[in-house]
């Protein structure tokens, strides 16, 4: 089942309202199963650049199917490096991505950047929980 435009966006407003909760300023990308990009929104005093930072985060938590955290400890390899490199720089590996399963299925990404990371992690958290919320 593909990710609607119409949930892609409720998980959006859960991010962003997450991160008005902790007073911080974000951008939000979520990315369907390919990679490709549904919805970005990049809040009031958000860095501009976290808008294309947290496209590439959700797309690298799409295509390794993995959190961040899973995907760091590879950043230095070789392997990821070519990876990189092979796709002009959009694998981003960094602990505010994560992948969005529904029904035990990867249907895309989300990544959050611009705050710590641990506000980036809980804005996507919150996305997450809406979703589940919207499937319930």
């Amino acid at each position: 089942m593909p990710l609607s435009l119409e949930v892609a966006e409720k998980m959006l407003q859960a991010a962003k309202a997450k991160a008005v909760d902790m007073e911080c300023s974000v951008s939000v990308a979520i990315v369907d199963s390919g990679g490709y990009v549904i919805t970005v929104s990049r809040m009031d005093g958000a860095v501009p650049l976290t808008a294309n930072a947290a496209a590439d985060m959700a797309y690298t938590a799409a295509m390794f199917r993995a959190p961040g955290d899973k995907i760091l400890p590879f950043a230095s390899r070789p392997w990821f490096q070519s990876l990189v490199i092979s796709t002009g720089g959009k694998l981003v590996p960094a602990e505010g991505e994560m992948p969005i399963e529904v029904g035990g299925s990867i249907v895309g990404g989300i990544g959050a950047a611009g705050g710590t990371t641990e506000q980036d992690v809980a804005c996507c958290q919150a996305a997450l929980t809406a979703l589940k919320n919207n499937f319930r």
